[in-house]
């Protein structure tokens, strides 16, 4: 209930109250308050684990946002879905996307107070009316004071812009990154992901899908403002997310090109992360399995340009035989591609009476995180039960593709973080190590 007096908003209070060698703690159990009285080493952690990241409530969304997917979901999903949280400190604490349309006074103090930094910023369009208009909320046109703001404090963001065919693309795009080349080094990432559209989006304004030539006409424009940057900065700074490149038909950037994976989790820079992890690996790979071993490795649409040559690769192992099969989502329509969007239905409906061998992979990203359930609230085993063999969930990276290709550990030398949680569903936890 409390720590040294003090009630609790969320994690990030616990932490800091935690720091101290000798602690008072208020409990309740069942209906009995007890005190305990705890001495410890300087930042010891106490072994506790929270259902919640926050105790208080998620500060909850006031916008309408035209591209918002929550409004573009199906019915009876997971409660948890639904939430649409436009929480600061989720933004801190897991990487969620906010727009600071809903803050008050004692939240930006707080932010200030404590250093939470870097948050992660839905911007858009820096153009006051445009962002009105894309997000309808009064309020929404104050970005930049806002962003200037944070600056001025010393908190960096990492800026998300999701693109909008005939919205925020084109001159408005110039704008938004002449106006954010302003805030940089506080600016620390700039994600440009397309628009994603599913076909649920009943009474919703009209959204067009980002075509092939939109993709790489938006490639080309982006280009120009990441020689720009790299010239003034050293780095990129904007970076496109990956599905630009696939829907363009175009080669992605390699690893050199995404410094620090600031935005894996929004998907800028996982095909190539992914690509030169695998590479990493290879010589870790065996000429040949002691015993055969058949294994259907399952993606999205957007991921089979990204996983063929790494399966075609696995393929040369003697006595491995891995299957690619690639997946469309009936259950989101036909504009949804990417993995991590999969249900359960997907799988079982494209799946069901084939020859999978003797094992199903598939990526932890279709999972909610930190659990086994789909979107359409199924369990791997029900998945196993529909598919009749084994399934296994692994990690959404290179070293899970090993591991669940060769049924064997991967060595792990990390290139960056991976943090893969699903962006449409706050975390139901947060790894304490995440604020050390």
């Amino acid at each position: 209930m409390a720590v040294n007096g003090k009630v609790l908003r969320d994690i990030i209070d616990y932490r800091y109250e935690i720091t101290e060698e000798v602690l008072r703690l208020r409990v309740k159990r069942d209906d009995q308050l007890l005190t305990f009285d705890v001495e410890k080493e300087m930042d010891e952690d106490l072994g506790l684990a929270f259902e919640l990241a926050v105790f208080d409530n998620i500060i909850e969304c006031h916008n309408r946002c035209s591209f918002c997917f929550i409004h573009q979901m199906a019915r009876g999903l997971r409660q948890s879905l639904y939430i649409m949280d436009d929480d600061y400190r989720l933004s801190f604490l897991q990487g969620n996307f906010v727009t600071l349309t809903n803050m008050k006074p004692a939240d930006w103090k707080r932010i200030y107070q404590d250093r939470l930094s870097p948050l992660n910023v839905s911007v858009h369009s820096t153009n006051p009316k445009l962002r009105e208009e894309m997000i309808k909320h009064p309020r929404a046109g104050q970005i930049m004071a806002e962003l200037r703001r944070l600056a001025k404090h010393d908190i960096d963001v990492n800026v998300q812009v999701v693109f909008c065919p005939g919205f925020n693309d084109g001159a408005e795009l110039d704008r938004t990154l002449r106006d954010l080349e302003k805030l940089v080094p506080h600016v620390r990432s700039v994600a440009i992901v397309p628009v994603g559209l599913s076909q649920f989006r009943k009474y919703l304004p009209q959204l067009t899908p980002v075509s092939k030539e939109q993709a790489r006409q938006a490639i080309a424009q982006v280009r120009g403002w990441q020689q720009r940057f790299r010239d003034k900065f050293g780095d990129p700074i904007v970076r496109l997310g990956d599905e630009f490149y696939l829907i363009a038909e175009m080669p992605l950037p390699g690893n050199g090109h995404y410094g620090e994976y600031d935005q894996l989790g929004d998907g800028v820079g996982g095909a190539a992360l992914i690509a030169h992890e695998f590479k990493r690996l290879e010589r870790h790979l065996p000429a040949r399995l002691a015993q055969p071993r058949r294994v259907t490795v399952v993606t999205g649409q957007a991921g089979e340009r990204i996983m063929a040559p790494l399966v075609a690769r696995l393929n040369q192992v003697e006595n491995l035989e891995v299957r690619l099969r690639t997946l469309a989502s009936p259950f989101w329509g036909p504009m949804i591609t990417v993995t991590g969007l999969l249900t359960y239905q997907d799988l079982v409906d494209q799946l069901q009476g084939e020859d999978l061998g003797e094992r199903v992979v598939i990526s932890k990203v279709m999972l909610k995180d930190g659990s086994a359930v789909t979107l359409d609230g199924k369990t791997v085993p029900e998945i196993a039960a529909g598919l009749g063999v084994p399934v296994d969930a692994v990690e959404n990276s290179a070293f899970g593709l090993f591991e669940g290709a060769l049924g064997m550990a991967a060595p792990r030398a990390r290139v960056a973080a991976y943090r893969y949680g699903n962006p449409y569903e706050p975390n139901s936890a947060v790894p304490l190590g995440a604020l050390n």
